[in-house]
């Protein structure tokens, strides 16, 4: 397929773990399209409604869930494709967990003055909500393991800015200019407890920069777009906090 722009990748995985396919989100046509292992299209979603697609997840239970930065919004479809709802979203990423597949996504009360982790089933109804004890900017929940009970989320630390800034301005600012220090990452217990923490190395302008196999072998890209076309693209090993 020419002319793609690759923001994000899920596999999908059959009844055994093994691996079947993979959904692509394709920024340029704004679109998805399914891969079979060889590179083959095989199906293809598109909506005159989406905005900019940023992020897609598989459930093991086989629904599909695409965030849509522009809407800020989640789709959700069940596996042949089919449209079943839509889900608030507010760019802080996103994880799916169980049989069920269970949509786990943060949500900031200003009420509160932090972040919630709200479960939803794949209709939208609310399964439990814990507020996190975290101060925190721009965060991205990129995974919850639930054997562990605990949720893996990186997030700018409201330390690295002048603290006379205020919330909004300082969103405002990244928004406009990014940022390119250190991020923090966390992994928080689903009673909101947080159980370590740690710098984190992000890569500057990339949309998904770690992932796990299996929960114990982490991964991070190591880039800079700044220095393209020079410079490398790794992907390193990480060990967590």
């Amino acid at each position: 397929v020419p002319n793609i722009m690759i923001d994000d990748i899920a596999p999908v995985l059959g009844q055994y773990g093994d691996l079947e396919a993979w959904w692509v989100v394709d920024s340029s046509n704004n679109k998805l399209i399914k891969f079979s292992l060889d590179g083959k299209p095989l199906a293809q979603l598109q909506d005159p409604d989406y905005s900019q697609l940023f992020r897609v997840e598989v459930g093991i239970g086989g629904h599909l869930f695409v965030a849509d930065k522009g809407n800020r919004r989640i789709y959700i479809y069940d596996s042949d494709g089919n449209f079943i709802g839509e889900q608030n979203w507010e760019g802080s990423g996103m994880a799916v967990v169980g049989k069920e597949d269970n949509l786990y996504r943060l949500i900031y009360f200003n009420e509160e003055n932090r972040y919630i982790l709200v479960t939803t089933d794949v209709n939208g109804k609310v399964i439990k909500s814990k507020a996190l004890d975290v101060e925190m900017l721009n965060p991205e929940l990129w995974w919850v393991d639930d054997l562990k009970g605990e949720a893996v989320i990186t997030y700018i630390p409201l330390t690295a800015f002048d603290g006379d800034i205020k919330r909004n301005d300082l969103e405002d600012l990244i928004a406009n200019e990014g940022f390119e220090g250190d991020l923090e990452i966390i992994r928080v217990g689903l009673d909101g407890t947080v159980k370590a923490r740690a710098k984190f190395p992000a890569p500057f302008v990339m949309n998904r920069y770690i992932e796990h196999m299996d929960f114990e072998d982490i991964y991070i890209g190591k880039c800079n777009y700044l220095d393209a076309p020079k410079g490398n693209f790794e992907i390193i090993p990480y060990k967590m906090p």
